[in-house]
């Protein structure tokens, strides 16, 4: 009898391979992706609405300038990278991108063509976000109307509270996707590719139990702007899993990596122990060019991490609370007190607040419906709002390590002090990897 399935997914099982003895091969069903470059983030294709005669912008008589950009930013999908290249000053594309903000046509694809061109300007947004309840000014919206509403109204909110606060928001995007995207030859090779060089925030844990297999995990390695990972309850996490995404990172994979977050499903075949965990985060001290200064688990470490490694058990509870962005946020902010003036901010203070974008990317536990013919514009709208509605925190973790290169540092120097007779040890330690270097927010 074939196994049940889990959360009505369908599970794998193990084959052996013709002509072999030891070798299997995993068979699994797959599942239609969707077109989530061009999808409108809170727009259903399936709707020929036409145009709305003002009822998304205030009612006032409009300039030539805002008559032209708004009808821009209604055919975005026809804009070229020649169009911008022809014309690239911020002062002509500004209210073409105000108004895609506003209709909501900001698409992966159109806010990627945009960011390309424009993303060091500082006036430059990722989104529109208002206090307002409601989005359109007539008093009696259609049916069709009032469900694009209650997505645009969920996203909204998912943006008020994900976002990161002040100025720094302006330049955190937040993607959420369906989970029938394909992460591991599809998402990853797009968010590598991306021109403008974003830091990429990616959360995978709400869609944990779609990927099954190593490779899915090991695609990761791809991305090398990726500045903070989310692989909560995954089922194949093991210590085996764990040191090659140590070797990964020695060979140059994730450069820009500052935050993991690693756990294995509760109460599956395969876990984390204590050490394997204490050997991947001593190995991962040993990478001077390793970034990586928080590792939050479900895993113990019950082995003192050797001289010179640097990891400490923190016992700040409001560090696993908070979201992915938000945790690289309150991190620096921990590391790097406002409250001394005569700390000046470092040379890439304002090159990162106005040059580099938090691309903030979460695939959540709901599938896009891809069967057009039997599903109607209103469930596609009921699926879209679930996407928007989930929250955006993940599963609290027990325990939260943290990288000091202070730490680090005084404890190799106190082993260089006392060398053995003829022996002169040499110990590599990072010398950068805190979160001051991140952000400096």
């Amino acid at each position: 009898m074939a196994p049940a399935p889990e959360n009505g997914l369908p599970t794998s099982k193990n084959l052996s391979r013709i002509g072999a003895n030891d070798s299997t091969i995993t068979d699994s069903i797959s599942r239609q992706t969707y077109a989530w470059r061009s999808l409108p983030p809170a727009v259903v294709p399936h709707w020929n609405k036409g145009e709305r005669k003002g009822s998304t912008f205030p009612i006032k008589i409009p300039t030539l300038k805002t008559l032209a950009s708004r009808k821009i930013a209604g055919k975005v999908l026809h804009v070229q990278p020649e169009h911008l290249a022809a014309a690239p000053q911020w002062s002509i594309w500004r209210a073409v991108w105000e108004n895609i903000l506003l209709l909501h046509n900001d698409s992966p694809a159109v806010f990627n063509l945009f960011a390309n061109f424009f993303h060091t300007e500082p006036t430059f947004r990722s989104h529109f976000m208002t206090s307002s309840p409601t989005f359109y000014y007539t008093a009696s919206p259609t049916i069709e109307e009032e469900a694009v509403q209650h997505i645009k109204q969920s996203r909204n909110l998912k943006l008020i509270n994900t976002c990161l606060p002040g100025i720094q928001g302006a330049k955190h995007r937040l993607e959420v996707f369906f989970r029938n995207v394909n992460i591991s030859n599809d998402l990853s090779l797009y968010l590598n590719r991306l021109t403008y060089g974003p830091f990429v925030v990616l959360n995978l844990a709400p869609c944990s139990a779609v990927f099954a297999a190593r490779e899915d995990i090991l695609s990761l390695l791809k991305i090398d702007n990726l500045a903070a990972l989310d692989l909560s309850s995954f089922p194949q996490l093991d210590d085996n899993l764990l040191y090659s995404l140590g070797l990964g990172l020695k060979n140059g994979k994730w450069p820009e990596l500052r935050v993991l977050r690693l756990s294995s499903r509760k109460g599956g075949a395969v876990q984390i122990t204590s050490a394997g965990l204490s050997r991947f985060l001593f190995d991962v001290s040993r990478i001077p060019m390793s970034k990586l200064c928080c590792v939050e688990t479900n895993v113990a470490v019950t082995e003192v991490p050797r001289a010179g490694s640097g990891w400490e058990l923190t016992s700040d509870p409001v560090i696993s609370k908070l979201p992915m962005a938000l945790k690289l946020f309150f991190l620096h902010n921990q590391s790097n007190p406002a409250n001394t003036e005569s700390h000046s901010p470092p040379r890439n203070f304002i090159h990162d607040l106005y040059s580099r974008i938090v691309l903030d990317v979460t695939v959540q536990d709901e599938d896009y419906p891809t069967d057009t013919q039997n599903v109607s514009p209103r469930d596609v709208c009921h699926q879209m709002e679930k996407l928007w509605s989930k929250p955006s925190t993940t599963t609290l973790l027990s325990y939260c390590y943290t990288f000091s290169a202070e730490n680090a540092t005084a404890a190799v120097e106190k082993v260089k002090a006392t060398p053995a007779r003829g022996s002169k040890p040499v110990l590599k330690v990072r010398r950068t990897g805190n979160a001051k270097s991140f952000f400096d927010l």
